[in-house]
């Protein structure tokens, strides 16, 4: 037991000497602030110093955002001046961020000399399964922060300490914007008449899903999707539907009964007879029982006669339409 005991302690110690030994005290100028919005649309962008950093606070709902984007803007004088500032990201920072705090502790997970170019492009992924590439352009890290603050800093640091003439006194633009997944989130309602939801079968591009995961959302490619809601009380129904890349889409299905239909349009004055019985609902959909049926139609000593078979899960319209064609010859 005591053998145990120790050995607890001792993996305890030497977990929080590992999380210790990736710690790190810096000291900033001056912070910024960023508070990232979950949309496509959304850009923000700030000027630092070589010795500010900016807190880049992400928003509550994160399922559309792959990662980070963040482009700096070099003056040529500083571009020129290669080595001369370095760029670092840190996750873990305490205490929280505040314009008024200069001193920090974080774990730093990457860290990058500012390059001898006018510009520059870091990108900062969220997870292991992103498509983020590396070019001549682009720097991709190759570690994931740890997101459980909900907020990762970067900062700038001056590495010569003595920069000629007043080239401290320049600014780096930096710009920072979300990188969005090629996904957007389909939210479906069925309308069912007696609420018989639970015998719907629902497809989307042939996949099946149950009504619970339906209602509150599920990712999708952007791009046209078809939806199939099949079942053995209501008429099937399909749909095509388009998906925005970072964007919600709602759509509400009424479903309609399997009991067949007849609507029967006619003009004034004429009567209508559904197997010899006078007709009620003349521009009203009604149910129609299934079999053999005989219409009539009567204008005066005027009458039309049509049969026609009624199937389940079938709508039927019959209209009647009266024409005049006068001719000059």
């Amino acid at each position: 037991m005591k053998r145990q005991k120790l050995k607890t302690l001792l993996l305890s110690f030497v977990f929080s000497f590992a999380t210790l030994a990736f710690a790190e005290n810096f000291r900033i100028a001056k912070l910024y602030t960023v508070n990232v919005k979950e949309d496509s649309d959304f850009t923000a962008t700030e000027s630092l110093g070589l010795n500010d950093a900016v807190a880049i606070m992400l928003p509550e709902s994160m399922e559309y955002i792959d990662g980070l984007e963040i482009m700096f803007e070099i003056p040529e004088e500083i571009a020129l001046q290669k080595s001369s500032c370095e760029f670092s990201i840190y996750d873990y920072v305490q205490p929280e961020p505040k314009s008024d705090q200069i001193d920090y502790t974080g774990n730093r997970i990457f860290r990058g000399v500012i390059p001898g170019k006018l510009s520059w492009i870091v990108q900062i992924p969220f997870s292991q399964n992103n498509n983020l590439k590396s070019n001549q352009y682009t720097t991709k890290i190759g570690e994931i922060p740890d997101l459980k603050e909900n907020y990762i800093f970067i900062k700038l640091r001056q590495l010569i300490k003595f920069l000629p003439g007043e080239l401290e006194k320049y600014e780096i633009t930096v710009t920072i914007k979300p990188i969005f997944s090629n996904k957007g989130k389909l939210k479906l309602a069925l309308n069912c008449p007696d609420e018989n939801m639970e015998s719907c079968a629902i497809y989307i591009d042939d996949y099946a899903y149950n009504m619970n995961t339906i209602k509150n959302g599920i990712l999708l490619d952007s791009g046209i999707h078809s939806i199939s809601i099949i079942s053995e009380y209501y008429r099937t129904e399909v749909r095509k539907i388009r998906i925005d890349q970072a964007k919600e889409t709602s759509i509400s299905i009424n479903m309609k009964s399997i009991d067949p239909t007849l609507l029967v349009i006619a003009p004034g004055g004429v009567k209508v007879y559904i197997d010899d019985d006078v007709c009620k609902n003349i521009g009203k959909e009604f149910i129609i029982s299934e079999g053999k049926h005989k219409l009539r139609f009567k204008v005066g000593d005027y009458e039309v006669i049509r049969t026609f078979i009624v199937t389940k899960g079938k709508s039927y319209k019959a209209n009647i339409s009266i024409e005049f064609d006068v001719q000059e010859e």
